[in-house]
């Protein structure tokens, strides 16, 4: 059975993904507003996305594997 929440914390997590990279593109084009505002977005998105991923994951691997 699906749970919605996950599906929602996955949609959130992939938003989260494109507009990192949207914004390192824009980076590396020196199109940015602020170096502070793409250091901190950058660290944070990616010091959390895939291990929110990892763990969404594992919620249903051990039903799967039983």
């Amino acid at each position: 059975m699906r749970e919605a929440w996950v599906d929602y914390a996955k949609g959130i997590g992939i938003i989260l993904v494109v507009f990192d990279h949207v914004n390192r593109g824009l980076y590396s084009a020196n199109i940015h507003l602020s170096e502070s505002f793409y250091q901190l977005t950058d660290s944070v998105i990616y010091s959390f996305h895939i291990p929110l991923f990892f763990f969404l994951s594992g919620l249903f691997f051990c039903p799967v594997i039983r």
